[in-house]
């Protein structure tokens, strides 16, 4: 009897907690995402509202990351290589976490590393806390970092988001996944809400 009630109350807690979890699920969903302001890399104020009606794939990072940066601006190049022919439905945006390092001159000459469409956004701190903050990345300076020391690395989320055109989350590509793969998983997500 004691392990008939053992395996129920198991159940229980299994079903309350499975739906628990996709009730956060649908609040993420919810709350991903909102209005903001930034400097693009050619010094112009610019919100979100600036690019409606594109889909937006938005990655946040900073220009002298080693190496999970350059990685994902380099596969979202690749996945607007890959939605040839639908180029102007995208706009994907590189939001810099290092408003010290990374003014609008130095974006400007970094994403001409990636694909051309790419737009670099930065601005006060704040303001990229604030913005960061809507998409729930997560960003600091790694502990131990001397301040005076110009060479410091930061820890950030390093997903990509895709938008839709009125600015409303879709989904969040996990870092690593190629260009070819994620304009895949684009397409299928355009065809399945046709």
């Amino acid at each position: 009897m004691k392990f008939f009630i053992a395996i129920i109350g198991f159940i229980l807690f299994s079903t309350v907690s499975h739906a628990q979890q996709l009730d956060w699920e649908a609040k993420e969903k919810r709350t991903i995402g909102g209005k903001w302001i930034m400097s693009n890399h050619f010094n112009e104020f610019v919100t979100d509202q600036h690019f409606t009606g594109k889909f937006r794939i938005i990655f946040f990072g900073y220009t002298f990351c080693p190496d999970v940066c350059p990685t994902s601006l380099s596969n979202i190049s690749e996945a607007m290589d890959e939605l040839e022919g639908m180029e102007e439905k995208f706009q994907p945006l590189f939001i810099s976490v290092d408003p010290e390092r990374d003014t609008t001159t130095v974006l400007r000459e970094y994403v001409k590393n990636f694909h051309p469409s790419i737009i670099g956004l930065t601005g006060p701190a704040k303001l990229i806390k604030r913005t960061a903050d809507l998409f729930k990345v997560k960003y600091s300076k790694v502990p131990g970092t001397n301040d005076k020391d110009e060479h410091y690395l930061i820890d950030h989320s390093a997903g990509v988001y895709f938008m839709s055109p009125t600015g409303q989350f879709i989904r969040k590509f996990a870092h690593g996944l190629s260009g070819k793969d994620m304009a895949k998983r684009i397409k299928e997500i355009l065809d399945e809400n046709r």
